[in-house]
């Protein structure tokens, strides 16, 4: 049951979105092997992001949902900046 009456918690976070430019176009091409590029760019992707302090929350075909939170002694602007570092990577 749910308690409609319950206060929820402020929390902080950064939400990135990352999808892969011209999908349609790789997928007519490369047929089935596009599974294996999705794979690895989801390694890619994911690797970037947690060695970044975020977290990978869904891939959805050929997008990626991503989050980061202040954990620990970080600040928001400390995650913010690793959030970008990220996508530059």
């Amino acid at each position: 049951q749910i308690d409609l009456t319950r206060k929820g918690n402020v929390v902080s976070a950064i939400f990135g979105f990352c999808d892969i430019r011209n999908f349609t176009d790789l997928t007519e091409v490369l047929k089935r092997e596009v599974v294996q590029v999705v794979n690895e760019f989801a390694a890619i992707v994911h690797k970037a992001v947690t060695e970044n302090y975020g977290a990978p929350n869904k891939n959805i075909g050929d997008a990626f949902l991503l989050v980061w939170k202040p954990k620990q002694k970080l600040t928001v602007t400390q995650v913010a900046d690793a959030a970008l570092r990220s996508y530059v990577k």
